[in-house]
């Protein structure tokens, strides 16, 4: 086994790298002062550039550069990106999608006194984070589940078709192939269901630097997803991804997704367990209706 497969160093990297995201979205994005709302969505309008945009390019170069001499699904041995192509689906989708998405951004997180002192001194339990990140996980899942169930639906397919044009994925296309509505929906809303909604129920709240790592986490796995090759540096939980890794239990993770994408009828959640459970699950060749 060489360095670069090796479960504790992959911890190590991917962690690392989701978790420098967040921090470098919060040194270099000027945080608002409190109760200024424009500047506060400005902060996260720019500060998503790191968060996803920041992703896409870490998987690309994992991709060609770290694990190049692993082939795509599709059998190429590279893909590179086309500059104009990238930065025009950026602006017809990720942009727009992203002014709408951080309008909502005051309703994100708490407004209490030590929430919000949270933000000049990021201090962060790791430990009741990991948990909150473990809810957040299992509520994305369930309600892009479901979400994308509905969009496959012949009164929603018009928002979703736009991005089934990619049989092929390329990570830095295919995570801007989208209709604008259909990136909110999909990529927006369950995370947010799962921090406003859902946390409370357990008696919890994030502060906006946790919102900050929590949308590092759930992001890197959904932009992963359209790699279009195996990348061992994607896992559904990175701060267990040395157990489940030794399990067996990331194997196929983009597999997954890309048969999504190529056969249409199966691997309707962004991650496996719940099309496992539903039987729909499909990471070999071949339709699941054939």
């Amino acid at each position: 086994m060489t360095i670069t497969r090796n479960p504790v160093f992959l911890w190590m990297v991917e962690n690392f790298c989701i978790v420098s995201l967040a921090l470098l979205r919060w040194h270099c994005v000027p945080f608002a002062e409190r109760g200024d709302n424009l500047m506060l969505m400005w902060w996260m309008l720019v500060g998503s550039l790191f968060t996803v945009e920041g992703g896409i390019v870490l998987h690309h170069f994992f991709s060609e550069l770290v694990y190049k001499d692993t082939l795509y699904l599709n059998g190429q041995k590279s893909k590179p990106i086309e500059l104009s192509k990238a930065i025009h689906a950026w602006c017809t989708c990720n942009l727009p999608a992203n002014i709408v998405a951080v309008c909502t951004l005051p309703f994100l997180t708490s407004s209490d006194e030590d929430s919000y002192n949270s933000v000049i001194d990021p201090y962060v339990d790791w430990v009741q984070f990991f948990v909150k990140l473990l809810i957040i996980r299992l509520t994305v899942d369930v309600v892009f589940y479901l979400a994308h169930r509905l969009l496959h639906t012949k009164w929603l397919y018009f928002l979703h078709k736009k991005h089934h044009q990619h049989h092929d994925c390329q990570v830095a296309y295919t995570n801007s192939q989208f209709h604008f509505m259909d990136l909110i929906i999909e990529g927006f809303l369950p995370p947010l269901i799962g921090m406003k909604i859902i946390l409370p129920l357990f008696g919890y709240s994030v502060t906006y630097f946790e919102n900050s790592l929590v949308f590092s986490y759930i992001i890197w796995y959904e932009t992963g997803s359209h790699c279009g090759k195996e990348l061992p540096t994607v896992s559904y939980f990175p701060p267990l991804s040395i157990a489940t890794r030794l399990l067996g239990l990331e194997n196929n993770n983009i597999r997954f997704h890309e048969n999504h994408h190529k056969y249409h009828d199966c691997n309707y959640g962004i991650t496996q367990w719940i099309d496992f459970l539903l039987g729909s699950r499909n990471v070999t060749s071949g339709s699941k209706s054939a």
